[in-house]
């Protein structure tokens, strides 16, 4: 892009005055086309414009996501529902397994006293004894 060779200076005029006409801002110089075609001038304004809108989508992408993050992080009753459902699972997960536990529990101690009613029967005396010594300390 040239300012060409056939600028003028007259009078008053300033130095990036072509042909008399001034350019429209001082980061727009006038543009005589006569170095570059027309063809080519519309050329590389589509592809700036291109380039503009692809960064400005991309902008507004990055906006949109962060506006969106930034709304999740705020909206404190979803977030709340969201553990609140993270702990309900968790809790449900913990008493399967300890149901699961205590059943084998039950088993082996049916098995335990079917096989040795002295053991069932010192265990039990033992608990008795726990709970009148307790007892005595308290009262």
């Amino acid at each position: 892009m040239s300012t060409g060779a056939s600028q003028q200076g007259t009078g008053g005029s300033g130095p990036d005055e072509v042909d008399g006409v001034a350019p429209l801002a001082a980061d727009r110089p006038y543009v005589d086309g006569t170095a570059v075609s027309a063809g080519e001038l519309r050329a590389e304004l589509e592809r700036l414009s291109n380039e503009e809108r692809q960064h400005v989508d991309d902008l507004r992408e990055e906006v949109g996501d962060s506006v969106a993050e930034l709304a999740a992080r705020f909206d404190v009753k979803a977030r709340i529902a969201e553990r609140k459902e993270e702990a309900v699972a968790t809790v449900r997960q913990n008493l399967g397994r300890a149901r699961h536990v205590a059943a084998d529990g039950v088993v082996t101690a049916k098995d335990t006293a079917a096989e040795k009613p002295g053991l069932v029967a010192a265990v039990v005396a033992l608990l008795v004894l726990l709970v009148v010594v307790l007892r005595r300390r308290r009262g």
